[in-house]
């Protein structure tokens, strides 16, 4: 049933499904268990989730007790309390916001750069750092039902190795939610923001689904790039081997409604067309290069690299020269600085910028005013 309630208010369930949360709420531990998570959405989009034509109307009686993971709503706003700089899982903890993050389904909490271990909350196992990635074992009884959150800040990027040999690397400011363990019998769900190059293990009876908001790919083993950051105006799947099947709509690929893709070509969906899916031919390596530090800028936009480049400096831009939004910049950056990149971009388009801590504030040269 959380499934159904998750997929209502992520504006992703089909009419049957409505129909059958619309039954189900006619009983009172589900109708309690839709207002727990209306809450943590409200907390999510700081405003008021807007009234649906769904029945919350039931007759009155005794609350029965449920069985309810507050870990699995409290990972749904962990980014906003961590943007914050706080986390009350007690009175004198505070979590910096600049850590990799950790929310297990049990409601624990972890900086990934302050432990080795992470532990079930009976205290068994099931994942360790080695090599500086985090590797979850295979090896222990869990509920694929309920799901972790990784949290990787702005200015970093970590690898994660799921329970079944799968690996994931996230870019900076990206999540990516997950179960300890798969089913044995069931198709292997992961869900991102973000961005995040994925090796998948093949295994053709549980098909690997990546899911966001606006994107979803279906794989049985292969190499490519998920990125749908919620502020970017595309969200994007790139193949570098194997095949896979990419679609907006639905918990399965149909190729009736999705597009199969071929390695080193990438399929593409806009804000502004988000049934529309745009396949195209590009060079892979521009996309993975950020997986070693490099950015690579082609034909981009100035609004999407100041967002490129918050991201992997950990820094805020304001920018006030507003046409300089829709100007186009092609460059490669290995090891420059921020204001060497910024510098560079000058020498094309003259700008001026200031700094006031952590904000670089654009304006327009003095010349253009």
């Amino acid at each position: 049933m959380e499934r159904l309630i998750v997929l209502y208010f992520e504006k992703r369930i089909s009419s049957e499904e409505r129909k059958e949360l619309e039954e189900a709420l006619k009983q009172e531990d589900v109708r309690l268990l839709f207002k727990e998570y209306a809450a943590t959405y409200a907390l999510i989009n700081s405003n008021t989730i807007k009234e649906e034509a769904l029945p919350l109307r039931v007759p009155k009686r005794n609350r029965t007790i449920i069985r309810f993971s507050y870990a699995v709503a409290a990972t749904l706003v962990l980014s906003l309390l961590i943007r914050q700089g706080f986390w009350n899982q007690d009175v004198n903890q505070t979590i910096d916001p600049n850590k990799i993050i950790l929310a297990q389904a049990d409601g624990t909490i972890n900086a990934l750069d302050e432990v080795d271990l992470i532990k079930s909350s009976n205290g068994n196992v099931v994942a360790e750092k080695q090599n500086g990635a985090l590797k979850y074992s295979n090896d222990h009884i869990s509920d694929p039902s309920l799901l972790n959150t990784l949290y990787v800040p702005k200015g970093k990027t970590f690898e994660i190795i799921l329970s079944d040999g799968s690996a994931v690397f996230l870019n900076s400011d990206s999540k990516l939610s997950f179960p300890n363990k798969f089913l044995s019998n069931e198709p292997r769900r992961v869900q991102v923001e973000g961005e995040a190059f994925f090796k998948v293990t093949k295994d053709s009876l549980r098909p690997f689904i990546v899911s966001s908001e606006r994107i979803n790919t279906e794989v049985f083993g292969t190499e490519f790039v998920f990125s749908s950051y919620k502020e970017d105006e595309q969200s994007e799947v790139i193949l570098i081997e194997g095949s896979v099947g990419v679609f907006t709509d639905g918990i399965r690929f149909d190729e009736l409604a999705g597009v199969y893709l071929k390695p080193h070509n990438k399929v593409s969906v806009s804000k502004s067309a988000p049934k529309k899916l745009e396949v195209s031919k590009i060079n892979v390596e521009d996309y993975i290069a950020w997986k070693t530090g490099i950015l690579v800028f082609e034909k981009e936009s100035f609004a999407s690299i100041l967002l490129k480049l918050e991201r992997k400096f950990n820094v805020e831009f304001e920018n006030h020269y507003t046409e300089l939004n829709d100007k186009k910049f092609t460059g490669r950056f290995e090891f420059e600085s921020l204001e060497a990149i910024l510098t560079t971009i000058q020498a094309s388009r003259d700008f001026n910028y200031t700094i006031d801590q952590e904000k670089f504030i654009i304006t327009k040269p003095k010349a253009n005013e």
